[in-house]
């Protein structure tokens, strides 16, 4: 951890073929150290697989007085 930042998050979201083609918005609940935090956002339509989408401020929050992390989803296309 460095200091006057708290830490960015990577995670993965798996969608459908169809979700993939089409885009989507996705209601994610990540349980981070300092507590669960929802996070919506948009999967664009047209990514591919392994397609990483990222969200700014959407990390860590653990140290109020540094600005959030950032969150960085891996998009898994699944059958």
């Amino acid at each position: 951890h460095h200091m006057g930042r708290n830490r960015d998050v990577n995670t993965t979201h798996a969608i459908t073929l169809e979700d993939a083609f089409r885009g989507k918005v996705v209601d994610l609940t990540l349980n981070l150290p300092s507590g669960p935090r929802n996070i919506r956002f948009h999967i664009p339509p047209g990514v591919d697989d392994k397609t990483v989408v990222h969200i700014p401020s959407g990390g860590e929050a653990v140290f109020p007085q540094f600005p959030p992390g950032d969150l960085r989803v891996t998009v898994q296309i699944v059958p």
